[in-house]
């Protein structure tokens, strides 16, 4: 990993947030959320827009203005340096072309284990709809794109990787700021199949963050991890389980030579980085 010279700085500094104050600012988030959706959705409805984008664009503008002012509000009260809140480094290259396939592998990895935990808790016909509406049956509608490759990595990085994560790392221990902005993450998404994967992407970014002093790892590989499945449907490839969109509302398993394969490539991306130093192993 690359150093950083405030990369774990030691804890006990009562910075802001701490996780009960995290936690405060997640209520609020969700209160003006909902407050957001309802008011757009109903501006687009009289503008005439179809339901399908409708809802798309009222997520999009919804979750722009509701994290924005959250994230705002809490720096400008707290006054808190902005560039610590959202630091930004250039990394060396061999730290890149690793983190794509890392992404990448861990990214196919955990759609088979979110897949896995559909069969333990059953989506709602409401979440199914919820989740029909954001991918689309063909999973191209290009609003859909924007909505998660943009605008998710975009608000919640900026939520969950910069505020929240550099409160957390100047109050505790860095696996305790790790875990708790893992937490946080998953516990927003407030879907029992989607909460363990969200934990394992959301502490993958978080040590990225504090290794490296920088936010841009967990903005591109949020992004990165979002497009992946409308990278491959661009390039004429659909698997089953992992973005078959059509399928949403039963659980189906990916291929095992695609599972094999993500695997592989999360090797690769890992061996790029011990090669190039990235990650050292103690003792060596």
């Amino acid at each position: 990993m690359p150093s950083s010279k405030n990369a774990f700085p030691l804890p006990g500094e009562k910075a802001f947030p701490g996780l009960w104050q995290a936690i405060g600012e997640l209520l609020k988030l969700l209160f003006a959320l909902i407050a957001f959706e309802t008011l757009t959705s109903k501006l687009f409805e009289v503008l005439g827009v179809s339901p399908d984008n409708a809802a798309l664009l009222s997520y999009s503008v919804s979750a722009l203005i509701a994290y924005g002012l959250i994230i705002f509000t809490a720096v400008k009260s707290n006054q808190l340096d902005i560039k610590k809140v959202f630091p930004i480094r250039r990394l060396p290259l061999g730290f890149w072309l690793g983190l794509l396939p890392v992404v990448a592998g861990l990214s196919v990895l955990l759609s088979e284990l979110d897949n896995l935990f559909r069969l333990i808790f059953e989506m709602s016909p409401e979440v199914i709809a919820i989740f029909s509406d954001l991918y689309g049956s063909s999973g191209l509608n290009w609003l859909s794109a924007v909505a998660v490759i943009i605008v998710a990595p975009l608000t919640e990085e900026a939520l969950f990787r910069g505020l929240f994560l550099n409160g957390f790392k100047r109050r505790y221990p860095p696996r305790i700021a790790i875990i708790a902005s893992a937490f946080l993450f998953a516990a927003m998404h407030m879907l029992p199949w989607q909460f363990l994967a969200p934990i394992v992407l959301g502490a993958l970014l978080a040590w990225l963050v504090l290794g490296t002093g920088s936010i841009l790892p967990a903005l591109i590989g949020h992004a990165f991890n979002n497009a992946i499945p409308y990278l491959m449907i661009l390039g004429g490839w659909q698997i089953p389980g992992f973005n078959e969109f059509s399928q949403i509302d039963v659980v189906v398993f990916q291929p095992a030579w695609f599972n094999l394969l993500g695997l592989g490539v999360l090797l690769i991306g890992l061996s790029i980085w011990l090669v190039s130093g990235v990650i050292k192993i103690k003792g060596r």
